[in-house]
C-alpha cells in the first residue's frame, strides 16, 4: 500500500453490468473474499448476486433468486441498519454465505450456491443443518472445521459443523452485558472476524462496540457505547455502525463504519 486509495471496479452508478473492471457495475456490494488463486469474489446485495474479480474482467459467478427484500420491518431503530450478508473462506478452501433476507447459510457449488442449512424460516432452531432454522444470520468466519454466524434477528452466535448447527452464545432479547456465555448479551451483532489467538471478534452494532468472545467469555475491546467522531483510548472510541472487520498481518484491527464512512 502506498497510502493511495484507487477504485478497481464499479463506480458507475447502480446496477448488475458485468464485463471490464471499467465498465462492469455492482448494485449494494456487501463482503468480499480472496480466494487462493488470487480471484475476489463479492456478495452483490442489491443483485443477490455472487461476482468475481479476475483478469480485468467482472463476472456473476451465481445468484440467488428470486431477490428477496429486507427480513425485518425497517422501524425507528432499524431504518440505519441496512441488510447484511457475508462471505467466508473455510479451512478446506470452500466460499460459504451467510444471507439475511433468506435466513441461510449458502456453499459455493460451481456456478450454484447451495443452501446448506437453514429452512428459510426465520426462527431460532438448533439440529440437524436442513431442518435448522436462522434468523437474519449476518456475519460469518470460519472456526477450525466448522463456521460461526451471528445472528442479526435474534443476537445469539450458532455454529455450523458436521452438517448441524448448533447455538454458541444465546442472547435472547438483545441487550448488553459481558461474561460468561450464559450472562453475555448482544443487540443486533452483525460482523466477524477471528484473532490470531483464535478469540472472535464481534462488531455488536446496536451497542456500538466490539466484542471478543474467548473460551466462552465475552469481553468489549473498543467502543464507547455512543454515536460520534471521537477516537482514543479503545473504551472512550465512538463506533456507530461496525458494518466490517478484520484483522490485519501485524494482528491490528480494522473497523468499518458504514455510518460515519471511516476505517
Amino acid at each position: 500500500l502506498d497510502g493511495q486509495v484507487t477504485t478497481v471496479a464499479g463506480g458507475r452508478g447502480d446496477g448488475r453490468d458485468d464485463g471490464p473492471y471499467a465498465l462492469a457495475k455492482l448494485s449494494l456490494p456487501q463482503s468480499l473474499v480472496e480466494r487462493a488463486d488470487g480471484t475476489v469474489l463479492v456478495w452483490d446485495g442489491g443483485s443477490s448476486a455472487l461476482r468475481s474479480l479476475k483478469d480485468g474482467q467482472v463476472r456473476t459467478v451465481a445468484r440467488i433468486s428470486p431477490p428477496t427484500g429486507p427480513v425485518l420491518p425497517k422501524d425507528a431503530n432499524t431504518s440505519r441498519y441496512p441488510d447484511h450478508s457475508e462471505l467466508a473462506i473455510a479451512k478446506d478452501g470452500a466460499v460459504w454465505l451467510a444471507e439475511t433476507s433468506t435466513h441461510r447459510l449458502y456453499r459455493l457449488d460451481g456456478d450454484r450456491l447451495v443452501a446448506m442449512a437453514g429452512t428459510g424460516e426465520p426462527r431460532a432452531r438448533d439440529g440437524e443443518a436442513q431442518l435448522a432454522a436462522l434468523v437474519a444470520p449476518s456475519g460469518l468466519c470460519a472456526d477450525g472445521d466448522g463456521l460461526v454466524l451471528t445472528e442479526a434477528g435474534t443476537g445469539s452466535l450458532r455454529r455450523y459443523a458436521a452438517e448441524h448447527v448448533t447455538t454458541l452464545l444465546p442472547s435472547p432479547g438483545g441487550g448488553y452485558a459481558d461474561g460468561d456465555g450464559h450472562a453475555a448479551h448482544f443487540a443486533r451483532p452483525w460482523a466477524l472476524a477471528q484473532d490470531a489467538a483464535g478469540g472472535l471478534l464481534v462488531g455488536d452494532a446496536h451497542n456500538r462496540r466490539i466484542r471478543r468472545v474467548h473460551e466462552g467469555l465475552v469481553s468489549t475491546v473498543v467502543g464507547s457505547g455512543h454515536a460520534g467522531p471521537h477516537v482514543g483510548r479503545a473504551d472512550d472510541t465512538d463506533i456507530d455502525a461496525p458494518w466490517a472487520l478484520a484483522v490485519g498481518a501485524d494482528g491490528a484491527m480494522l473497523v468499518l463504519d458504514a455510518v460515519t464512512g471511516r476505517i
